[in-house]
């Protein structure tokens, strides 16, 4: 009786063993294509190396789950690949797209990022100004795009028609005139030397920039 109880014992613990052998899955690195620009499609296959079916895909996008609609859509290939198509791409499709497969073994996830180039487009334009001689004045340009558009501003003096100059951090112009790189054109103390046509220029390399010309009228204290 009691060499049955063992046999029976032994038995069991080499069922569970075979049980509990099976392969988690194992996900290969996949890729989105490089510089792809608005308007074009994306996709990325999800496949494994490895892992027992039944498998169970997911996507997220920057950590929530995607939804299937008319221009994204998600397809399995023989239930051990998934394949995320993106049919038009804009300046929103980019983002970091993590795929997760999940077995009765184990789970596996990867991530890739999607960059998507778009040309600039006005985030806040430039106003004209009207401001008193020893005024402070700050005035905002802002843009976006893929990749993030590098801002500069040029002026054209109401003495000077025929002369445009970049304005920097430099005493050549003006020791209180100077912009940074959010695109914010700071004048610590406004003269009337400062009255003029200022242009805000947005470029990231890809399209046309853009631009936007503004007045700055300097009043008597």
């Amino acid at each position: 009786m009691i060499r049955y109880i063992y046999k029976l014992m032994a038995f069991s613990i080499i069922s569970i063993s075979i049980s509990d052998a099976g392969d988690a899955p194992v996900i290969v690195p996949f890729f989105f294509p490089t510089a792809l620009k608005e308007g074009e499609r994306g996709s990325a296959i999800c496949t494994l190396r490895s892992g027992d079916r039944p498998l169970e895909f997911q996507w997220l996008k920057d950590g929530e789950k995607i939804i299937p609609d008319s221009n994204m859509d998600i397809q399995s290939v023989r239930d051990t690949s998934s394949i995320l198509s993106i049919e038009t791409v804009t300046s929103q499709s980019s983002g970091n797209y993590t795929c997760i497969v999940k077995n009765s073994f184990g789970s596996d996830r990867y991530t890739a990022n999607l960059a998507v180039s778009a040309p600039p487009v006005w985030l806040k334009e430039p106003t004209d100004v009207v401001t008193k001689e020893g005024d402070s004045i700050v005035i905002t340009c802002q843009a976006i795009g893929v990749p993030q558009p590098t801002i500069t501003w040029t002026t054209v003096k109401l003495t000077h028609l025929n002369q445009g100059k970049i304005i920097e951090n430099s005493s050549e112009l003006s020791t209180f005139m100077k912009y940074d790189s959010s695109g914010k054109l700071s004048i610590s103390k406004v003269d009337a030397s400062m009255k003029g046509s200022y242009t805000c220029i947005a470029d990231n390399g890809f399209g046309t920039a853009i631009q936007k010309t503004i007045q700055i009228s300097v009043q008597g204290k």
